[in-house]
């Protein structure tokens, strides 16, 4: 297994390529997308991921789904944010109402998704919206906007709820094994140094 990390878009977001044997899947890709395609060379990709629905997630969505025939997945409950400017906090941008169209498949709760050899362990994470999710791969814990370097995630945007986000934290920390963390935003960190820091 291997991740490959491209810094995009107009927030810096981390835009993750997570590929096994000749199998790929994308997490949240804001722009880029040349980029995204050169390193997909050799890959079958199976998915788009997004760990939830904010603007800084979603520019290169539509071009990648639509050139390419990949499905987009999203928690449901982050859905409706996907074509709405003032959910998904676009509206703050100065003339930029960033929207994706492409119609998703949804996952909810606490599961487990399959993308050829690709396994991935879901955890709903609600507190910097409703829908945020984690996603566990080996030894891989890609964080979205939930858990940073240093840091978690904002909670006064749409769908945002602080309690939510400590229980979310405190859902993350109570994982047994310490995790490299990749966050949606700045430098990967490990389970262990968060909880060590925030705790």
């Amino acid at each position: 297994m291997e991740i490959k990390t491209i810094n995009c878009g107009l927030l810096g977001t981390n835009c993750y390529i997570l590929t096994e044997g000749t199998d790929a899947v994308v997490f949240d890709p804001d722009g880029e997308k040349d980029k995204i395609y050169s390193l997909l060379e050799g890959y079958d990709l199976r998915a788009v991921i997004l760990t939830h629905g904010h603007f800084d997630h979603i520019g290169a969505v539509d071009d990648i789904c639509r050139e390419t025939g990949t499905d987009l997945y999203i928690n449901v409950l982050d859905a409706e944010m996907l074509e709405d400017p003032h959910k998904n906090a676009s509206f703050l941008l100065p003339e930029s109402n960033i929207i994706c169209t492409t119609p998703p498949k949804f996952f909810d709760g606490d599961n487990e998704m399959y993308f050829g050899d690709i396994h991935l362990s879901v955890l709903h994470t609600p507190g910097h919206t409703k829908g945020s999710s984690c996603f566990i791969c080996g030894d891989i814990l890609i964080s979205g906007d939930t858990l940073f370097r240093s840091g978690i995630g904002r909670t006064d945007l749409y769908g945002g709820d602080t309690m939510e986000e400590y229980n979310s934290i405190r859902k993350l920390f109570a994982l047994d094994h310490d995790y490299t963390v990749y966050p949606g935003h700045g430098p990967k960190t490990t389970l262990k140094k968060e909880k060590r820091g925030l705790i």
